[in-house]
């Protein structure tokens, strides 16, 4: 599974981080990644918010489908370690989705 069909399992992702916070390094570059992919086109419910501020923690949430909501303090996260997360739960809907397909 690539990183644009995680957002299939996705519904929403809340971004927050303070601009120039050096330890915001690798949400800038899953914002960069949101801004450049086409989300849509694998849920058309996918929404995102980014929230740009001078004192902010760096941090994420991801709304699933499911309505699991996963909360990490990026602080000292790399950007594999950010994605690694969110394709965790995202897997896990993805073999669910399969093993009900092939039952059925």
């Amino acid at each position: 599974m690539n990183s644009a069909h995680i957002f299939r399992y996705v519904n929403h992702v809340n971004v927050n981080f303070a601009v120039l916070d050096q330890h915001a390094r690798s949400l800038r570059a899953l914002v960069g990644n949101l801004a450049s992919q086409n989300n849509t086109r694998f849920n058309k419910n996918f929404t995102s918010k980014i929230t740009y501020a001078d004192h902010l923690q760096p941090t994420l949430e991801v709304h699933y489908t499911d309505k699991h909501v996963l909360r990490l303090n990026t602080r000292e996260m790399s950007s594999t370690q950010i994605m690694d997360e969110i394709w965790q739960h995202a897997r896990k809907l993805k073999n669910e989705e399969d093993i009900r397909v092939f039952c059925e």
